[in-house]
């Protein structure tokens, strides 16, 4: 029986959606777990805006890894909050290189998500008065290209510049973050923040595209899994067999 459990909630919800599985009956069952104080970790590659719309179906108490693990946000204990930003220079670079090729660029920052426009503005005004931009803490530059060459072209400029940033392809966007970060190590310092053994955890995700966190915990499970786990190891009543 695993002591915790660390869901992708993209991967969750694309998951229900294909298999047809009830999405409510699953936020059901992982209340359950909360309820027996078992800790849930929801990472995903969005903003603290989507993972807060996300907790109000969900009474997940722990913190959340987001920006593809360049960000701890917790709405309930800011204490665990963490992030590693991008540096200033490398995302005034690529929203800039974005702006030269007439390309959407989207700021996640750690307090608000923006065009790199309005960013790069405040960034100026408070950076002339001598005061630090409240919206310079960068956590992810979203760039939308979808054509191949353009995306090979972005990658060069990143090389050529030695840009500290690592880029992530997706279907609509190329998201880049800090080249320091893993979420394995991301779960890790929160792990230990929490006096967690999360190599007593399971997690229900993506292997392929979260390889780093599925090394650091103990056990890995599918949908299925989870649902034969949770009627194996839970004492089960009738209005539960209703809810799995």
């Amino acid at each position: 029986m695993y002591e915790g459990l660390v869901i992708d909630v993209d991967y969750l919800l694309n998951a229900v959606q294909e298999l047809k599985i009830s999405f409510d009956r699953k936020l059901k069952t992982l209340n359950l777990l909360i309820e027996k104080n078992i800790p849930i970790v929801l990472y995903s590659e969005n903003n603290k805006e989507y993972i807060d719309s996300i907790m109000k179906h969900l009474r997940v108490k722990e913190p959340a890894i987001i920006a593809g693990g360049a960000q701890i946000y917790s709405p309930f204990e800011k204490a665990y909050e963490e992030m590693i930003p991008l540096s200033i220079n490398t995302v005034c670079q690529l929203g800039n290189w974005a702006s030269n090729q007439n390309l959407d660029a989207i700021i996640s920052t750690d307090r608000a998500v923006m065009n790199y426009g309005a960013w790069a503005k405040d960034l100026k005004e408070t950076t002339y008065i001598g005061i630090r931009s409240k919206f310079s803490n960068v956590v992810k530059i979203e760039i939308y290209i979808r054509n191949d060459d353009k995306r090979i072209e972005f990658l060069n400029f990143i090389g050529k510049n030695n840009l500290e940033c690592s880029p992530h392809m997706y279907l609509n966007h190329v998201s880049c973050i800090n080249y320091m970060v893993d979420k394995g190590n991301t779960l890790k310092y929160l792990a230990k923040r929490k006096n967690w053994n999360i190599k007593k955890f399971a997690v229900l995700g993506d292997h392929y595209r979260d390889a780093s966190i599925f090394d650091e915990v103990g056990y890995i499970m599918s949908i299925s899994d989870f649902v034969k786990d949770f009627q194996n190891n839970f004492e089960i009543d009738s209005d539960m067999l209703n809810i799995v």
